[in-house]
């Protein structure tokens, strides 16, 4: 029996031979890979330079380094997708705090979202502080000079939140286009920004948040009120019209009476409305036509009485 199984298997592994040599001529097409992909994202908004980021197809992610000292805001980016492919979107700055995503759709019907990754890379152990002891600010004004480790020149990556200490409402400044970071001697100096002419009087908490780091001030700072003054630009109206006044460096509060005197006769110009930030004023139905240089009286509740020169001309109904 022995003999016999050894003649025998090398017939029997004939046909098995051929079976495998038949199956290694069958060739398998691999799937063709989706075109659909990002290829390169790059942020050109920065002098002389540009950050590439790194585009990651596995994941589904941009990822993209901000250092501290571009003090960047806002993100313009440049994209490139693969041959083939196109942007669901249009291209559009990217606010550094806002969460984003972009499509992509080949033109073979495939389709990947890619989540864009915005890293700050931040200092630590920053320090803030007022510059000058026992601040005090008014409603309608701006916070004293602030001064620290801005590291950058961009204020809108400053966030400052002013905090009633009794009623702990809190509420976020909101910068102007005179806000601004001053690079100083020894350190940074943030400006002009400005305070809500709706703020309550009282004393405050200030918090500052920027690159990674939020702390509040040690020193309270005290809100006031103070004499209300206004500019006086040139007015015309019709008579029984109205005119408007804005305050200057501060707001209009408890205004109680304004009136004018032409050729020695007083007239009383009625309060319409006033807010924080507008007086308007009637102009009396019989109050004499024509151009004038005339002494205006603002009268306040508990403020000192204003007496301004001003120019009104004043025509017929």
């Amino acid at each position: 029996m022995k003999l016999l199984y050894k003649q025998i298997t090398p017939l029997l592994l004939i046909p098995i031979t051929f079976m495998v040599l038949a199956s290694c001529k069958k060739t398998i097409d691999l799937e063709p890979l989706p075109q659909a992909k990002i290829l390169t994202y790059k942020v050109t908004n920065i002098p002389d330079t540009v950050i590439y980021g790194a585009v990651d197809d596995l994941e589904g992610t941009i990822t993209v380094y901000l250092p501290y000292y571009y003090g960047l805001s806002i993100i313009d980016p440049e994209i490139t997708v693969a041959s083939g492919s196109k942007l669901d979107e249009e291209i559009l700055p990217v606010n550094v705090t806002d969460t984003k995503t972009y499509g992509v759709t080949g033109n073979d019907g495939s389709k990947k979202i890619y989540t864009l990754k915005l890293i700050q890379q931040n200092p630590t152990n920053l320090s803030f502080r007022w510059n000058t002891a026992n601040p005090i600010a008014y409603p309608g004004a701006v916070l004293p000079i602030m001064l620290g480790d801005f590291m950058q020149r961009n204020p809108a990556l400053v966030e400052v939140v002013v905090s009633e200490r009794v009623s702990k409402k809190a509420t976020t400044l909101v910068l102007n286009a005179s806000t601004a970071i001053r690079a100083e001697t020894l350190n940074y100096a943030l400006i002009n920004m400005p305070l809500p002419a709706t703020l309550d009087t009282g004393s405050y908490t200030v918090s500052i948040n920027t690159l990674g780091t939020k702390m509040d001030l040690p020193e309270v700072l005290r809100i006031r009120h103070r004499q209300p003054n206004l500019l006086m630009p040139t007015q015309a109206a019709k008579q029984g019209g109205s005119i408007i006044y804005v305050p200057f460096n501060s707001i209009f509060i408890n205004v109680k009476k304004v009136s004018v005197t032409v050729n020695t006769v007083v007239y009383e110009l009625p309060v319409v409305t006033y807010s924080p930030l507008s007086l308007e004023l009637r102009i009396p139905d019989d109050f004499p036509i024509g151009v004038w240089q005339i002494p205006f009286k603002f009268e306040f509740e508990g403020w000192t009485t204003l007496t301004k020169s001003g120019n009104l001309t004043v025509t017929a109904k």
